[in-house]
């Protein structure tokens, strides 16, 4: 790869790590907001914004070939689309696993810039 792309790709990257922070961010407040409500239709809203995090998420990573938090940013669309169509209730074990699912995409941000 000749030096301009590879500079090009570093800044491109550089730029979704900071992009993508601030959605995993929003992600986990969310998620906790949620959490604290009885139920997620209590806030519909929230519920929104953090379908809407994942999804620019998740397309971001495809724009930089992070297949990994792409992959993860689509089950958890799924889940909260399920959510929103009232197909599922959210439960204190899947608050659990979608917490563990924003603390590996952090770990998988964080490794980017090793």
């Amino acid at each position: 790869m000749d030096r301009k792309k590879e500079d090009f790709r570093k800044r491109l990257l550089a730029t979704f790590q900071v992009e993508a922070a601030e959605h995993i961010r929003v992600l986990s407040s969310g998620l906790l907001e949620l959490e604290k409500s009885s139920t997620a239709e209590s806030h519909p809203e929230t519920l929104e914004t953090i379908f809407r995090e994942a999804h620019s998420l998740k397309g971001a990573a495809r724009a930089v070939n992070v297949a990994a938090i792409e992959a993860i940013c689509q089950s958890l669309e799924n889940v909260f689309s399920s959510w929103q169509r009232k197909e599922t209730v959210p439960t204190a074990p899947l608050f659990d696993l979608l917490h563990r699912a924003t603390d590996l995409l952090e770990k998988i941000l964080t490794s980017l810039g090793a």
